[in-house]
């Protein structure tokens, strides 16, 4: 079954990790709901969505071929996977990629991406969670936008589902052909902020920084323009300001 519908649940990608846990996760099986009661981001961050407003999904991969320390390859799949879903929609010079996976709009939130990987002797499984703001019209934080606040128009997410799983696969596609090196450079090129100068915060305060790309475990390396030094950073080891 390529399509598994929820009505309601706590999260997608626990649900696709209970089915991984169970043997009956099924590679490019993509599981859906319309109400996610505990919906999360990166580090256990709460993910906001709107009961029947928006795409909150997991996609099942079984990516045994790819080396565990080579996991963000899958964090690169799935950024450029969504953002090519947004330009279905929207113009493609208005988003951009934030690290590690965010995608914004016009420097706004759009979309949050969450992958968790089953390690096994390898990569047993991996689990792609999608939320993306599509009919909401208010949230909590400015910082967030909808394809409804951006267009005016409403969308039935029952066209939307098998649109995204297909971007989903199109580019794990490319990474199971060995394009690794070709799906870096897309993502360097649509991520928000390369070589551009920016205030950060990192554990020892504010400073002004020029990101440069990032490493081959997907570290962001930001250069510190005032030490004329480059430095990596993990997830939440910096902050965007």
């Amino acid at each position: 079954m390529s399509y598994i519908y929820l009505p309601e649940c706590r999260s997608t990608n626990s649900e696709a990790l209970r089915l991984i846990e169970q043997q009956e996760a099924k590679e490019g099986t993509y599981i859906y709901t319309d109400c996610q009661t505990a919906g999360r981001g990166q580090m256990n961050t709460h993910w906001e969505a709107a009961p029947g407003l928006n795409i909150t999904a997991s996609l099942i991969l079984h990516p045994s071929f790819l080396p565990p320390a080579r996991q963000f390859m899958l964090s690169i799949v799935a950024a450029l996977g969504v953002y090519d879903f947004a330009a279905l929609y929207l113009p493609a010079e208005t988003l951009a990629i934030k690290w590690a996976n965010d995608l914004l709009y016009r420097e706004r939130k759009l979309s949050g991406i969450l992958v968790q990987c089953v390690l096994q002797q390898g990569i047993k499984a991996a689990v792609v969670g999608v939320g993306f703001n599509v009919n909401q019209a208010h949230f909590e934080t400015p910082r967030a936008v909808s394809l409804h606040q951006i267009t005016g128009r409403f969308y039935r997410l029952e066209d939307l589902h098998s649109q995204l799983r297909r971007c989903l696969l199109n580019r794990y596609e490319q990474l199971q052909n060995g394009e690794s090196e070709q799906l870096v450079q897309s993502y360097l090129r649509r991520l928000w902020r390369l070589h551009q100068p920016a205030p950060y915060r990192d554990k020892q305060g504010i400073f002004e920084g020029v990101i440069r790309g990032i490493d081959p475990y997907g570290r962001l390396i930001v250069e510190h323009k005032e030490k004329a030094q480059s430095r990596l950073y993990d997830i939440k080891e910096i902050e965007f300001l």
